[in-house]
């Protein structure tokens, strides 16, 4: 899965597609680990990251089951930014 605005010095982000547990659709997942505060953006839902480490994901039926579950946020990534918090 694509991100842009890496690399940003005091972070590292995986992620990754795979097919869901029952193959009907892709499920993603990014993991986070930051020593900064940092803004995310995926298509156009925008937030904070705070410092830490932190998993944000979806899954089969195209919700997200962690932290940044407002609906505005469900779908599936087409676009995926980092950026440093000024």
């Amino acid at each position: 899965m694509p991100v842009e605005g890496l690399p940003i010095k005091g972070v590292t982000v995986t992620s990754t597609w795979k097919p869901d547990f029952l193959w009907s659709g892709k499920a993603w997942l990014m993991t986070i680990q930051t020593d900064r505060i940092l803004e995310l953006q995926i298509n156009h839902w925008s937030g904070e990251v705070p410092i830490g480490e932190h998993k944000i994901f979806g899954n089969h039926d195209r919700t997200n089951t962690d932290d940044y579950g407002a609906r505005e946020f469900w779908g599936t990534p087409k676009t995926i930014r980092f950026s440093e918090k000024q």
